[in-house]
Order: structure tokens, then C-alpha cells, then sequence
């Protein structure tokens, strides 16, 4: 993936999804309260613990009405279809920041995020999103940032291929934290993560290839350890 990207040859649609719904069916354990929601870092403890998760194509997203709050006997999870994810611990991003955002998911891929829904985003078709009516801190609704360009971010909604772009929707970059999208962003650490530097250089060097230009990651955290959160995972 990080060969695709230093190339400008990536393309978001053709990533491994892992499935929404073994999430909402298996998690309760960890914190989540199935189709009515829960938090990233819920979610990465049950992969981390679970050393994995089924993919969408195995454990396809139902879309089922919220019933109730437990729903611990809907869960059908098959270890023998397991995707194989090796997660210790997951961060969270200092609020608001856009350009922390974009080293994220590039250096580890897709972040999971949170937006603010507004009926313009609900209908939204196609084009670059954004909205006067998104309030950023009334997020509302979990999503996956997976790629980005100067004008905009790309992320991954959980809709179906019919909403937007084949599932898929670009929100503006034009101004800082759109629709809240910088506002609550999580990514997990994986320990066989590919060292990036040398790609991050690539990109510096070759602006034309339009996937937004990276700086060198800084040591310095003073300003964000209160707004910072790491998790070991389950022993």
C-alpha cells in the first residue's frame, strides 16, 4: 500500500474490509453497545484480544434495525474465517488536527474517524463534500479515513455502495476539521508496520503526484500527552 501511494497509484476501493458487523454482533464484552454504537478503542481491544476479525465478504453488514441493547446471541463470528490482525495498542489524535490526520494515514493507513451527519451528507451523491450546517464537535456517526488529496479527504462510509461515491465520500480540506473529521481520530499499532521514512521522502520530492505532502514526524508530544491515549491490549 505504501509502495501505491509514493507511486500515486493507490486506490482506497481495493483495501481487505473487515466487517462492521462482527463489531456490532461479538463486541459487547469490550464496551460497545451493538448497532446503537461504541468507540474505536472498543473496538481495537476485541481485535487485539480476538487476534482478529472476519472479513465484510464472510460476515456481510446487515443493516438490521436497534432493537435492543444486547445483542451477544446474534453473534455468529467463525474463527476459521478470521482475518489474522496482530493490533497492541491504538492512539488517539490531538483534536482538530487536520495534518495529524494525514501523517496518520499514511503512516499507518486507515483511521478511524468520526463526522457530523447533517441531511446534506445523508443525500450526499458525488463532488467534494462540505457543509455549512457540520458542526465539528457534534460528531455523530463512525467512519474510516483512508486516503487523502490537497482538496480533500477520502473516507469510507458503512452505508452500502449505493450512497455516495460506491460508499465513499471526499470531504473538503479547505478549511481545518470539516464536518468534525479530525475531531475523535483513532488508529491502531501494528508491530509489523512498515517503516514509512523513506516513502514520506518520496512524496516530498514529487509534489505531482497530488497525494498531499508529509513533513517529518516530530519527537516532541509536550503539547498533546493529555490529549493522547494509548491502550495495551488483553494478555
Amino acid at each position: 500500500m505504501k509502495r501505491l501511494i509514493a507511486e500515486g497509484k493507490f486506490d482506497p476501493k481495493s483495501q481487505l474490509t473487515v466487517s462492521e458487523q462482527n463489531l456490532i454482533d461479538c463486541s459487547g464484552d469490550f464496551g460497545t453497545t451493538g448497532c446503537k454504537g461504541g468507540m474505536p478503542q472498543q473496538a481495537f481491544k476485541y481485535v487485539a484480544a480476538n487476534k482478529g476479525i472476519m472479513g465484510a465478504d464472510a460476515y456481510p453488514y446487515a443493516g438490521k434495525l436497534c432493537l435492543y441493547d444486547d445483542q451477544k446471541d446474534d453473534c455468529v463470528y467463525n474463527p476459521a474465517k478470521r482475518v489474522d490482525v496482530d493490533v497492541k495498542k491504538g492512539k488517539r489524535l490531538k483534536t482538530g488536527r487536520d495534518e495529524q490526520l494525514v501523517t496518520a494515514i499514511y503512516t499507518y493507513g486507515p483511521v478511524a474517524i468520526a463526522v457530523h451527519v447533517t441531511k446534506n451528507m445523508a443525500a450526499y451523491k458525488s463532488g467534494i463534500f462540505d457543509d455549512s450546517k457540520c458542526i465539528a464537535k457534534k460528531v455523530n456517526h463512525a467512519v474510516v479515513a483512508v486516503g487523502y488529496h490537497p482538496d480533500y479527504f477520502i473516507v469510507r462510509n458503512s452505508w452500502g455502495a449505493k450512497w455516495g461515491e460506491s460508499g465513499y465520500i471526499r470531504i473538503a480540506r479547505r478549511k481545518t476539521n470539516t464536518c468534525g473529521i479530525s475531531q475523535q481520530a483513532w488508529y491502531p499499532i501494528v508491530p509489523n508496520a512498515v517503516n514509512t521514512e523513506a516513502m514520506r521522502d518520496r512524496l516530498l520530492e514529487r509534489p505531482e503526484l497530488g497525494v498531499g505532502v508529509i513533513g517529518p514526524q516530530t519527537n516532541d508530544t509536550s503539547d498533546t500527552e493529555n490529549e493522547t491515549r494509548d491502550y495495551e491490549s488483553r494478555q
